[in-house]
């Protein structure tokens, strides 16, 4: 089934690239979106292809914006054409100074900060242009709102050219609603691949991954409590004491005061406490833990 949709995912995106033969600035843009998820190992031969063609049809006058023209020398030289530097001329003044009236295009400024990180040794006017726009940026970052302040301030720290497309695509999981959590999923799925490295111990290395990395966001999430709450303030002892401790214990083992802790699989927890009358609750229903942690974390805080 995973293999079907894949596919069919595939065909789709191939078809975007085959309508935008035509249309050098969508390829473009659609070749970007696709290196900077992570995903254009699937798409090779198409990508090597479209770009192909543009270097054979298209030059840097076919394009008159900064972020265009940025956007084209990056891809293409990424890609091994010899893209000249020079298609950034038309971008200064006759004293040979960037022009001032690129300052008000953020995302122009951007795509040439990204591009000048392809320069090779002697580009004069590629290095004029990383002092450019890496000031201008860093000038500009205040008075920017999200998302382009979260893109600007991510490149200045890191560009394209330098980092792990995979990873960067992953930026703004967690990182919005969990803004104090570390992002260590390709981290963690690394660890796994220490131990499950053959191909077909793909489940495990999932699974595992997914075990590892929910672990360390409790984590983070518990660093963050102790930070905020001192461990002196009674609504703390009070859950530390009353939910953190032996109650959660005995919520999730549904056993009594005396209840050792020991691990074990659910089902066999769950058919031994269906013998005592008291593991599956009402009407053979699992009770609901989250529900009983968030309201003995409640009752805690208020006593």
């Amino acid at each position: 089934m995973e293999q079907e949709q894949l596919h069919q995912l595939k065909q789709k995106v191939i078809k975007l690239l085959v309508a935008a033969a035509d249309k050098p600035s969508q390829m473009l843009n659609l070749i970007d979106g696709i290196q900077r998820l992570g995903v254009s190992y699937h798409f090779t031969t198409e990508i090597e292809a479209a770009l192909k063609h543009i270097y054979e049809t298209c030059d840097h006058g076919h394009f008159d914006d900064l972020y265009t023209v940025a956007l084209f020398f990056r891809l293409l030289r990424q890609q091994g054409f010899p893209v000249s530097c020079e298609v950034f001329n038309k971008f200064k003044n006759k004293q040979g100074k960037f022009q001032e009236c690129l300052i008000g295009d953020v995302v122009g400024i951007l795509s040439l900060y990204e591009a000048t990180h392809l320069r090779v040794r002697g580009e004069e006017i590629l290095d004029e242009a990383l002092t450019f726009t890496t000031t201008h940026l860093e000038s500009m970052v205040p008075n920017l709102s999200n998302p382009i302040a979260e893109h600007v301030v991510h490149a200045l720290n890191q560009p394209i050219h330098k980092g792990l497309t995979r990873l960067d695509a992953r930026r703004g999981g967690f990182a919005k609603k969990l803004p104090f959590v570390r992002d260590r999923l390709v981290e963690c799925y690394f660890w796994i691949l220490g131990v499950y490295l053959e191909p077909q111990y793909w489940p495990a290395r999932r699974i595992l991954t997914k075990v590892i990395a929910m672990t360390s966001i409790i984590d983070d999430i518990y660093d963050a409590y102790d930070v905020t709450l001192p461990r002196d303030r009674k609504e703390r002892i009070n859950v530390e004491q009353h939910c953190l401790a032996r109650d959660i214990v005995n919520i999730i083992a549904c056993e009594g005061k005396e209840r050792v802790e020991r691990h074990e699989l659910f089902g066999k927890w769950k058919s031994s406490g269906e013998g005592r009358g008291n593991a599956v609750g009402v009407e053979g229903q699992e009770p609901d833990l989250s529900f009983c942690v968030a309201l003995s974390i409640r009752i805690a805080r208020q006593s």
